[in-house]
Order: structure tokens, then C-alpha cells, then sequence
């Protein structure tokens, strides 16, 4: 969403649903015979929606592309660490300095310089039709600009202890490139740094990158990295079997046992640290999913929002229909006051029903759509669970799962009563940060 679309729904309670574990299944044998050869091949629930570093701000699409362009700083092992800037300090509270390094080139044989920092910081702000903003990031910076060819200066509104880890989500392009996010689409203006550059892009099919013998880093291992597109579960599952990936992310749970036995599979499960989320429409009076005995937006009423989080047992949702690969959250939020946790449980008591019925809300009707692709089958048995947890206190709901392709743009636009998100973390990132 973009930050004022983000403003205006102003999503003032979120239900907590649980952080993810994730699994990634390496082909042993396979991953040591691309070593040696040319391509890795990498099955993803989801390849990039765009080549645009600037126009979503999505796992599916932070991870593949930073092997093309990259920040000032980035994270290994939870640790945040120089990339394309050596040092960085501070002058008084609210102004930061940035050395950069003096041996990066872009794909296309131009020096890196302060220049290109700069007008990658002020390109984010004025990307058209992002479904998914980086701005957010930048909420804190005042200005940008260049001191010298390698040296950079970012003053904040006002003190920002965030900044380095928010400017380590902000890839770097070349200054002069078109800034058209069709261009970068086509490869036209997809002029990185990085370790791999790049070489094709099919949204919704794959997404290929080849190496890049100039990288500052070294030479990468690979002479060509695939990302292939295998939404279904079972799909991404048979493709490691059969030997068509090297690679893939997401692994169904109720697979893993199976797959943790077959030699030729290495599998490697770690926290996701990521939280999936559903937000309720806590502003509108009138919402379009949402209508009391009155017409109106029964979720402005705290207490109508409580009642269907309480309803959820997270735990059971984590341990069963998750398979263990979860962590149950229960934490409410609201913008600008302090966060306090709930039951993790169910605790709905009769009178929050009560409540309800005051309120008009029995058998109304929400609609809650689930904002990943392929994802969305891998979660959709937690969303029915939610629906059916929800029915026993007369809440009728519709989950329908959507491609992020269509979801997003629609949950902009605010279209429904109810949305699932997420925050942090993703495997894609994971993977792709060994690429270096």
C-alpha cells in the first residue's frame, strides 16, 4: 500500500495471527554438480512482480533483485554490516554521513558516486502505481546529498535510531538510468552492482540473472541463476524430486518428514521472523464487508474487534494446522500508543457476544483475502480455521484467496473490510543472500 492509502485506512488493531517457521530444501548432489556447471535453479512460491528495486516492497521481490542492485549496508545473521558504504557517522542528532566504496562499478562500466545514492534515495518517493511502497522507510529523511563523489550526507527530521536499518531496504540504481519502472521491466534500465546482472524477466514465470565478472565482491559461483515460478505446494515439491530445481522455499509441512529422509534432499528450517496479520477496518463508518443493523461499519468499536481475535486459538492454529512450523502471536497495536498483549487463546466470553449483537454483528459478512500468491495455498488451511473459529460466534465469513497481482492493488484501493498482511523476514532473502 502506499503510505497515504496506509494513513487513511488507518489500521489501529491488528490480530496477530503467527510467525511462520520456514523450510528451504537444498539438492545436495545437484547444488554440487551447479557448482561446477552454470545455472542454479531456484523454485519460488512467487518470482518478482517487477525488476523495479523501487516499485514493491516484497519479499518475493527485495530478494532476488538485491543480487542486482544493492544498499549502503545489509544484514547477515542478524548483524547489520558496510556493503556499499565502508563507515558512517553521525553529526549532532539528525545529520548522518556515509563514506562509500571506491571500487564499485555498475553492469555497465560506470563508477559508483554519491550522485547515484542520492537520486536512488529521491526515486523511491515517486514511483507510479506502487502497490507496495519503500517511502515508508524514508519517512524519517528530510534531505539527501551528495558532499563529494564518495561521500554522502542524509539529514532526518529529527533523530531516527532506525535510519541504517530502514536504508539497508534501499537498493542502489544508476543515477542516469531511465527511472520508467517499464524500463527495468525490460532490462533497459536494470544497471545494479551487484554480484549477478541482469538477463530475463517473465512476471509470473521467472525471473534470470547472470553473473557479473566486475562485481567488487569477487567472482560469483554461479554463471546463471534461475528463479522459476512453482506457486503449488505440490508443484515445487515434485520439481526438487525430479531434479528440475536446485532449490526451493516454502516447503509444505506435511511434507518435510518425507523429504528430511531422502538422501539427495538436505533440508534447513530456521524462524522465518516473520508475523501474518489480519486487520480490521477500524476507521470507515461504512465499509464494504462490513455492515451493522444500521448500515455501518461495526468495527469502529474496539470491543467489535476484540471479540473475533479472542475467538482464535492461535496456539492450535500454529501446532496443527501448521504443523509446528508457527509461533503463536497475540499482540494488539495501535498507532502511536504503547503495544499490549492479549491471550494467546480463546477467551470470548458470553458477554462479548452480547457486545456483538449490540452492535449488529451477527451473520454480517466479511471478506478477508490473502495477499501472497502461491503463498495463499500454503496458508489457506489457517485462513479456514480463522473462518471456522469466527462461525461459532455468528461472524459469517468469505475467505478467498488471491494472487498478490490482484489482491494488492484492490487492498489500496481499500476494497475490503478485512486484510491479512504480513511484517519482517523471508526465505527469499535468505536464499539469495547466499548467493553472494
Amino acid at each position: 500500500m502506499s503510505p497515504g492509502k496506509v494513513a487513511n485506512f488507518s489500521l489501529r488493531r491488528r490480530s496477530m495471527l503467527a510467525g511462520f517457521g520456514a523450510a528451504m530444501l537444498l539438492g545436495s548432489t545437484r547444488i554440487a554438480q551447479a557448482a561446477q556447471g552454470t545455472t542454479l535453479r531456484i523454485g519460488l512460491s512467487q518470482v518478482p512482480t517487477s525488476a523495479d528495486p523501487h516499485f514493491h516492497n516484497l519479499g518475493a521481490n527485495v530478494g532476488p533483485l538485491s543480487q542486482i542492485f544493492e544498499t549502503l549496508a545489509t544484514e547477515i545473521k542478524g548483524e547489520l554490516v558496510p556493503w556499499l558504504a565502508t563507515a558512517w557517522r553521525q553529526d549532532g542528532d539528525d545529520l548522518w554521513l556515509f563514506d562509500l566504496r571506491q571500487d564499485v562499478t555498475f553492469h555497465d562500466g560506470a563508477p559508483l558516486t554519491a550522485a547515484d545514492v542520492v537520486a536512488s534515495i529521491k526515486r523511491v518517493g515517486w514511483v507510479p502505481n506502487s502497490p507496495g511502497s519503500f517511502m515508508p522507510l524514508l519517512s524519517s529523511v528530510e534531505t539527501a546529498e551528495a558532499v563529494d563523489d564518495h561521500t554522502v550526507s542524509i539529514k532526518t527530521k529529527s533523530p531516527a535510531p532506525f535510519l541504517l536499518w530502514q536504508l539497508a531496504e534501499i537498493m542502489m540504481r544508476a543515477s542516469g538510468a531511465e527511472t520508467d519502472t517499464a524500463a527495468f521491466n525490460d532490462g533497459s534500465a536494470a544497471i545494479g552492482t551487484g554480484p549477478y546482472k541482469f538477463k530475463s524477466f517473465k512476471p509470473g514465470t521467472e525471473f534470470v540473472c547472470a553473473s557479473n565478472g566486475a562485481w567488487w565482491g569477487g567472482t560469483p559461483d554461479w554463471e546463471e541463476v534461475r528463479w522459476v515460478q512453482l506457486s503449488n505446494d505440490a508443484a515445487r515439491t515434485s520439481a526438487i524430486l525430479a531434479g528440475g530445481v536446485d532449490v526451493i522455499e516454502n516447503v509444505p509441512h506435511v511434507n518435510l518428514k518425507a523429504l528430511e529422509g531422502n538422501a539427495d534432499i538436505s533440508v534447513h528450517t530456521s524462524p522465518a521472523g516473520s508475523t501474518y496479520y489480519l486487520a480490521f477496518d477500524a476507521v470507515r463508518e461504512e465499509s464494504p464487508f462490513s455492515k451493522g443493523k444500521d448500515g455501518k461499519n461495526p468495527m469502529t468499536d474496539v470491543r467489535v474487534r476484540r471479540a473475533p481475535s479472542m475467538a482464535i486459538d492461535r496456539n492450535m492454529l500454529a501446532q496443527r494446522t501448521l504443523g509446528g512450523l508457527a509461533t503463536a502471536q497475540s499482540v494488539h497495536g495501535r498507532v502511536g500508543r504503547r503495544l499490549r498483549g492479549i491471550s494467546e487463546g480463546p477467551r470470548l466470553r458470553p458477554g462479548r457476544l452480547q457486545g456483538l449483537a449490540r452492535r449488529g454483528w451477527p451473520r454480517r459478512r466479511l471478506q478477508s483475502d490473502h495477499p501472497h500468491a502461491g503463498l495463499g495455498e500454503r496458508r489457506r488451511p489457517a485462513f479456514d480455521d480463522i473462518a471456522q473459529y469466527w462461525s461459532r460466534i455468528g461472524v459469517d465469513v468469505s475467505v478467498e484467496a488471491l494472487p498478490v497481482s490482484t489482491y494488492l492493488p484492490r487492498a489500496t484501493n481499500r476494497e475490503f473490510s478485512i486484510i491479512s498482511g504480513s511484517c519482517s523476514g523471508c526465505m527469499v532473502r535468505t536464499i539469495c543472500a547466499g548467493l553472494r
